[in-house]
């Protein structure tokens, strides 16, 4: 059992939230120090250790056989850290704030990327050298450092605690970060669900990889391909040509306007989206693996697009853009009818909209919102009533009652439940 160094409720909450934004900020760092110079799961300290190695070698680094090395090493554990980190925050937040705080993990992505332009810009003009470039690189390892520490205090996932059978783990870990007693209706509710999907996950036994894209109750399949679908349109709405083109000195004002407005809109959107979406929308089960598949998509399309971006503008020139807008038309309706909305929703309740047979998710997961709206007006009212009681004992009735309320089953699984 690990051991939680943080205590409860937010200093525990905002300790696993900073751990996840360094993370990000060595990231953006990573990516962009190398471009100007030149856990198997979160949890595990060597994801970090691996990326400070890295950094090690290359601030020592002599010959471009090193460097190869070098980037592979750290490019391996920058591959584990992208598709770990977000899955563990999602899992170890609450589910309205859980757009905020993945969404904020590519905000951290761009301040490293600040950061390090910034810092290599300025070592430029001190003439030290070797040491202007090897600096900003071994500065990375201030990151991974605090990572580390911070890791080492912080809980497993309750998801994964119960999916290996560790209950009573698991439960402490909901007490810890929700900071309740383990007889709460909140906490009680969120572990009936969980143990419920992981019920409903694995009743036809284990997931292999090759099972992961099987047609089962859950629409496991699916689901992995809408993952990597979402990284899929990350990277082939042509946010890499932008970029690429915006380095031209001889870009005309008008191009390189219009390239800043079409970052700060993909940066807003489609830049942090796919990071929360693709945790939140797999099933426990195949969340692990089928992250790493959605992840493997940016990673992939990022290099294809990288590739050809040279090819096509110096062939095409101002017509390779047409291709892109394309691409971003074809999205809209994709998105729309594909592409359930989940925002506010648990995860145990995003598998509920895979569960009813020929009824579209996005029907659904539209039917949920509404109960969802409707237990907060409830709620709402409640606390009125509360707030207006003469004595403690009144309010403490009523406040419980608001609980529970809350805290409901949606109507869907009650029907589900009926129909099986």
């Amino acid at each position: 059992m690990k051991l939680n160094l943080f205590g409860r409720g937010f200093t525990l909450q905002l300790a696993i939230t900073v751990a996840c934004e360094m993370a990000f900020i060595l990231f953006g760092w990573r990516d962009s120090a190398d471009h100007l110079l030149l856990r198997a799961a979160f949890d595990d300290w060597a994801v970090c250790h691996g990326h400070w190695d890295g950094y090690v070698c290359k601030t020592i680094k002599t010959g471009l056989p090193a460097v190869d090395i070098e980037e592979a090493l750290t490019d391996l554990y920058l591959g584990i850290e992208t598709s770990t980190v977000p899955m563990y925050q999602a899992e170890l937040c609450e589910a309205h704030k859980r757009g905020r705080l993945v969404c904020s993990e590519a905000l951290f992505v761009g301040l490293g990327i600040v950061i390090a332009y910034f810092f290599d810009y300025g070592m430029s003009f001190t003439g030290a050298g070797a040491l202007a470039w090897r600096l900003p690189i071994a500065c990375q390892m201030i990151f991974s450092f605090v990572v580390i520490a911070l890791v080492f205090g912080l809980p497993e996932s309750p998801r994964y605690l119960y999916n290996k059978g560790r209950n009573e783990e698991a439960l402490q870990v909901l007490c810890d970060v929700y900071d309740r007693a383990p007889d709460h209706p909140k906490i009680v509710k969120e572990q009936n669900d969980i143990l419920e999907a992981i019920r409903l996950e694995t009743q036809e036994g284990g997931y292999s990889w090759a099972r992961l894209f099987h047609r089962d109750e859950v629409q496991t399949g699916k689901r992995v391909l809408l993952a990597y679908g979402m990284q899929f349109m990350n990277q082939v709405g042509g946010i890499n040509l932008v970029v690429a083109a915006g380095e031209c000195r001889a870009a005309e004002e008008s191009v390189i306007a219009a390239g800043w407005h079409y970052m700060l809109i993909f940066g807003a959107s489609v830049n942090c989206i796919p990071w929360v979406y693709v945790p939140e929308i797999l099933p426990l089960h195949a969340r692990a693996k089928g992250t790493a598949i959605g992840i493997s998509s940016n990673w992939l399309w990022n290099f294809v697009i990288v590739m050809i971006t040279p090819v096509i503008i110096n062939r095409l020139q101002w017509k390779a853009y047409l291709i892109f807008m394309c691409t971003n038309l074809a999205f809209i309706p994709l998105v729309y009818f594909c592409y359930p909305e989940t925002a506010n929703l648990t995860l145990e309740e995003i598998d509920l909209l895979y569960t009813q047979p020929g009824v579209p998710a996005r029907k659904v997961a539209k039917q949920l919102q509404k109960e969802r709206r409707l237990r907060q007006q409830q709620q709402q009212q409640g606390d009125k009533v509360i707030g207006s009681a003469g004595t403690d004992s009144e309010r403490d009735e009523k406040a419980a009652s608001a609980d529970h309320a809350e805290n409901a089953e949606p109507a869907v699984e009650k029907t589900k439940t009926e129909t099986v």
